[in-house]
């Protein structure tokens, strides 16, 4: 019996979709951060879906489904300690990056986590800084270098 060949998995995310509380918030937000600061390129700008390419393959989505029929969750925000989705980590060039984007957050009065530090119980030169956005996401920004 012949065995079939198991698929292959690509080394990267492909996208990652996020549902988030206010749409025009979000959007000008991650266009400011993604697009304008860190070179992202706008691949999707409809009324209740916006995306960001990078180059590289990855692919974030800002979706906005809080519609009539799902008014009960118009209150919620996300958090990281419930079931689900605890923080996503995107990888920059060193730690300058990590420094610069810190600041930019600042400017853009977005609520830090952590300060940009090293983590060394994590691996050998981890250097990331922690943020949570207007929804409640917690995400990160780390370098290796």
């Amino acid at each position: 019996m012949s065995q079939e060949p198991k698929p292959k998995i690509f080394p990267r995310v492909d996208h990652i979709t996020l549902n988030v509380k206010d749409f025009e918030q979000s959007k000008k937000l991650y266009t400011e951060l993604f697009v304008d600061y860190l070179s992202g390129t706008v691949e999707i700008d409809d009324p209740e879906l916006f995306g960001i390419g990078f180059g590289n393959g990855l692919r974030i989505f800002f979706l906005f489904e809080l519609k009539a029929e799902n008014k009960e969750f118009k209150d919620d925000i996300f958090d990281k300690s419930r079931v689900g989705l605890h923080h996503f980590a995107l990888e920059l060039e060193n730690k300058s990056a990590v420094d610069n984007i810190y600041k930019k957050l600042l400017e853009l009065d977005i609520k830090i986590l952590d300060k940009p530090q090293f983590y060394p119980d994590y691996v050998d030169n981890y250097y990331a800084l922690y943020f949570q956005d207007p929804n409640g996401f917690k995400m990160e920004f780390v370098a290796y270098k």
